[in-house]
């Protein structure tokens, strides 16, 4: 079978007042289940949360330090990397995915040394 669409323009309802009235009264009536679930959905986020510590203190003590802002930029970053890949595109080609564990092992070392940085080693340079 063939899709054929049509496009449908409304420019006008006819609708009586008081039926109008009924059908908006039933909306909200049929919105109060849908705000309930928002409700708990909103409550179990909000305790999840505060159940980890308050989230003002957390997030400036993991950026206070060089290993903990590059593990947050690189999470970021595979993040956005994953939201933008569409389940229906081609998989990773082998040099695609070679360059995918160079970066990430990369990015692991670099985290390590700014953990060690922070920790106060510093590198040396032997040859001075």
């Amino acid at each position: 079978m063939e899709d054929q669409s049509s496009r449908v323009i409304v420019t006008d309802i006819q609708m009586p007042f008081w039926s109008m009235v009924t059908f908006m009264v039933k909306w909200v009536i049929a919105a109060i289940p849908a705000m309930l679930i928002l409700m708990f959905i909103g409550l179990f986020a909000y305790s999840a949360l505060s159940a980890l510590g308050a989230l003002s203190t957390i997030i400036p003590r993991l950026l206070s330090t060089k290993a903990g802002a590059l593990f947050v930029i690189g999470v970021l970053v595979i993040v956005v990397v994953a939201a933008t890949r569409h389940s229906d595109q081609t998989p990773l080609g082998p040099k695609q995915r070679i360059a995918m564990a160079i970066g990430l092992i990369v990015w692991i070392a670099i985290i390590g040394l700014a953990a060690g940085y922070d920790a106060g080693y510093r590198l040396v340079n032997p040859f001075k």
